[in-house]
């Protein structure tokens, strides 16, 4: 039986999906893991490269493919609760695993240690039209780099470079209650997903470069609201904002950052992380 289940997040990536299921398959485990890739409707040609290797590897990979378009998080709530495994891991289909033993030392750690609720590496980031390829090391904190073991405790006073990426995680899947979530921004959104992540145990963490994040921005007009769809690793909020959050995780026992921000007295979020947090203010609707 699969003991690890590796969500990949399509939609539209036919010139990037292949090195990223490769990545998934290259790894050497004595676990046994399943992979699911769920697919938003793609009309690029993605969809029939992940039925090119479906068919290539019927007991290994599962396709889920959407007819019609649902939305990322629509698409991303999907894949998380099909999980019917110990542990499980998300890659967005333009990023990419880049060390063959990772999974295995992850399963390692969270089968070695309970009382953690997910495991982390560093993640490298790069710009899809950086010509030189350079990119930059996501944790640079030197509290979290020379440690293994962090609580949320940890983190209280640090100034930013400690949250992973989505990437870099495998996870405890008895740690989320999907049924008792009063957001889904809550564990959809990367950053909260971290938070809501410590909030229930502690992070095993290894110092070693574990997946590539390709960083991309797009603008999207849709029915009349402006969308702003900005995936990008880098929290451009005030140190003040970035130090504060997680004692006031710990005070309010939440992840939701749409409960921390207003008491924050945050106007506005420019470039906020990475993936889809939805927050409200008056009229204006923005996913980010």
């Amino acid at each position: 039986m699969p003991i690890c289940t590796i969500l990949l997040i399509s939609y539209n990536h036919s010139k990037f999906i292949r090195k990223s299921i490769e990545s998934i398959l290259e790894q050497k485990t004595d676990y046994d893991f399943i992979i699911k890739i769920f697919d938003d409707a793609s009309s690029d040609g993605t969809q029939e490269i992940i039925k090119e290797y479906a068919n290539k590897y019927p007991n290994k990979i599962i396709p889920y493919l959407n007819s019609k378009n649902i939305g990322a998080q629509e698409n991303i709530w999907k894949a998380y609760n099909s999980v019917n495994t110990k542990y499980f891991a998300l890659l967005e289909c333009d990023d990419y695993w880049n060390n063959p033993n990772r999974l295995q030392l992850q399963i390692n750690a969270l089968e070695n240690h309970p009382e953690c609720s997910f495991t982390s590496g560093n993640t490298m980031v790069t710009k899809f039209n950086n010509p030189r390829g350079v990119g930059e090391l996501l944790v640079t904190n030197k509290k979290i780099v020379n440690n293994s073991i962090i609580s949320l405790e940890d983190l209280s006073g640090l100034n930013g470079g400690y949250i992973t990426h989505i990437s870099s995680r495998v996870v405890r899947t008895n740690s989320i209650d999907f049924t008792n979530l009063h957001h889904r921004e809550d564990f959809l959104y990367d950053n909260c997903q971290f938070y809501y992540l410590i909030l229930k145990g502690k992070m095993y963490y290894f110092n070693e470069i574990f997946s590539f994040y390709n960083q991309n921005s797009v603008l999207i007009l849709e029915k009349g609201k402006v969308t702003l769809k900005i995936l990008t690793s880098k929290i451009n909020l005030k140190c003040k904002v970035i130090n504060t959050l997680p004692s006031l995780c710990i005070k309010h026992n939440t992840s939701n950052l749409i409960t921390i921000l207003p008491i924050l007295r945050v106007p506005f979020v420019s470039l906020f992380a990475s993936n889809f947090l939805n927050l409200r203010f008056g009229k204006y609707h923005y996913f980010i």
